[in-house]
């Protein structure tokens, strides 16, 4: 039986887009679909990494731990969204995870296990080359968002750390109120 769901999220990735069905079958054969409610944990930050996910539908919440006033909150940083892959860093480097992601929506996710991501990028066949490429693509264009949130930080550097205290000041609030209830 073809993976059919697999393949179409697959085929709508900017990562995998253009690749041959036939190819996306190969990769297709070592993600299984895991689906996600809204607030669900998908991984907690500094465990160590055991899978690699692409957004099939749906968004995911990437929260960052954040100071001040010498207190520390994990506060959401950005939104990932269809088609992007999130993990591949960690599994990479062979370090702990350096976020929290968390579900933002309902949705579907596709899970490569490690065992499943280190055969493919292994794998000297089509479908492992194109997996790679995949890889180097999301790379890529997380490479390119940081350098230009980069060169937005260093352009307006007191308005973004003002930006920045003022959240941390609002969600500090919330987690005070929250516990004198």
């Amino acid at each position: 039986m073809i993976p059919t769901d697999i393949i179409r999220i697959l085929a709508r990735s900017p990562h995998f887009g253009g690749i041959a069905t036939d190819v996306l079958h190969g990769i297709s054969m070592h993600a299984v679909l895991q689906p996600m409610a809204p607030g669900e944990l998908i991984a907690p930050r500094l465990q160590p990494s055991e899978a690699v996910w692409l957004i099939g539908d749906g968004r995911v919440e990437v929260r960052r731990l954040q100071g001040y006033q010498g207190k520390r909150l994990e506060v959401p940083v950005s939104i990932l969204r269809p088609g992007m892959l999130f993990g591949h860093m960690e599994l990479l480097s062979e370090q702990p995870r350096t976020a929290t992601w968390v579900a933002a929506s309902p949705g579907t996710l596709l899970r490569f296990d490690r065992k499943q991501f280190e055969r493919l990028v292994a794998d000297p066949r089509q479908a492992g080359s194109a997996f790679r490429r995949a890889l180097i693509l999301s790379l890529g264009s997380q490479l390119q968002a940081v350098n230009h949130r980069l060169g937005e930080f260093v352009r307006d550097t007191d308005q973004e750390v003002a930006s920045r205290r003022e959240v941390l000041r609002r969600a500090l609030e919330g987690v005070a109120s929250d516990g004198q209830d």
